[in-house]
């Protein structure tokens, strides 16, 4: 009855497929999304309310040799995919040809969140810088900044949470970059990646030069193409082995079948879904995903044309776990005014609206949280303005 469920929401979606859509590449440069044999959670990073703490603490790819971790509100991040496997994301990063840079203010009865990013972008040099911060009166209670420029063939990254740093330095190539450097605690750090004919290989290690401990994550992927058929076997170790070999058949150009197996701790896990992309439509579905002798299904779709948006993810395992979003507007005089209006509910039994009405650059938003079972309710509001040359 579940996976009927969940095949049902397939179905109701197939009338949405009115074009066919590219395939994007990932951040990897190895495979394209669409191609991917491994099912993800897909995020609406553009929406505030339902997209900052989704990701908090999760490791981002935003590009070959970038990583980042939690989901940072900037304008530069549009989409943001998340395999729960794995315990891997990635992310849409569109990085702009002109110095852009923003700043919001989220602010509820007892907190304050603040964001801001920059980004450039040519043929020779790259930058971006993502910030976030959050208060509680007076009082600063987590900061976190995100570093990123490469020039003509050398790389810096850095970043700074809480009272720890991190700095790297060195080479970046088309298919090659390595980086090293040092952290607070103790630490010396190294990074890098390679890239060859779709088999791609990303380090990231640090070394207490004290304890004489080494941590850090080790993944690897090679993506195999001919014609419709796609293979991919990748490993990911950061302290415990994951291994995972996926096989991917394009149905059509908008609809693709696969199936996987991976091994963790001795656990066994299988799955088989369909990759959906069509016009504005992506969607994963996984009807099928066996996690030792537990059965349950996963779903997840984002529907973006002019100014609508839904946005949906759901489980099922022991329990259902869900969040829905959606966002509706229209423009005005040209563009320069726009009104939205986004609304969400959850398996938390939260639901959630927002007034959103952009004005040439700036976006002024105001809105709720609503507790259905408690009757509370959490009223929010703030702005952001983009910055651009």
């Amino acid at each position: 009855m579940k996976n009927k469920v969940f095949m049902m929401l397939l179905a109701g979606f197939a009338f949405l497929l009115t074009a066919s859509a590219q395939d994007k590449s990932m951040p990897d440069k190895a495979s394209s999304y669409e191609t991917h044999p491994f099912f993800m959670n897909i995020y609406d990073s553009s929406n505030p309310f339902f997209s900052e703490n989704i990701l908090q603490g999760k490791m981002l790819f935003a590009s070959q040799n970038r990583i980042f971790s939690g989901s940072m509100f900037s304008f530069m991040a549009r989409t943001e995919f998340y395999d729960p496997a794995a315990e891997i994301g990635f992310a849409e990063f569109i990085v702009p040809n002109k110095t852009s840079y923003d700043i919001s203010i989220i602010r509820d009865p007892f907190t304050t969140r603040l964001y801001a990013s920059l980004g450039k972008e040519d043929s020779v040099s790259s930058i971006s810088s993502l910030s976030r911060l959050y208060l509680e009166g007076q009082t600063l209670l987590e900061h976190e900044t995100d570093f990123y420029g490469d020039y003509n063939g050398y790389a810096v990254s850095a970043n700074i949470r809480q009272n720890r740093f991190s700095f790297l330095a060195g080479l970046k190539k088309e298919s090659f970059s390595a980086q090293a450097g040092a952290a607070s605690g103790n630490m010396l750090l190294g990074r890098g990646f390679f890239l060859k004919s779709n088999f791609y290989l990303f380090t990231d290690f640090n070394f207490n030069y004290k304890t004489k401990s080494i941590d850090g994550i080790f993944y690897s992927k090679y993506h195999y193409s001919n014609g419709r058929l796609h293979i991919t076997p990748q490993a990911v170790y950061d302290s415990i082995l994951f291994l995972q070999a996926g096989i991917l058949y394009r149905i059509l150009p908008e609809i693709s079948g696969y199936a996987n197996y991976s091994r963790k701790n001795n656990l066994n896990a299988a799955s088989a879904g369909i990759k959906v992309n069509a016009g504005g439509l992506k969607a994963d579905i996984l009807p099928i995903s066996y996690e030792g002798r537990t059965a349950g299904a996963r779903t997840s779709v984002l529907y973006e044309r002019g100014w609508l948006s839904l946005n949906a993810n759901a489980e099922y395992f022991d329990s259902i776990a869900f969040d829905l979003n959606g966002a509706a507007g229209a423009d005005f005089f040209n563009g320069n005014l726009v009104l939205k209006l986004i609304t969400g509910y959850s398996s938390r039994a939260v639901a959630s609206i927002f007034l959103v009405a952009k004005v040439i650059d700036a976006n002024l938003f105001f809105g709720g949280d609503f507790a259905v079972e408690t009757k509370e309710y959490m009223l929010k509001g703030g702005f952001t303005w983009l910055f651009k040359d």
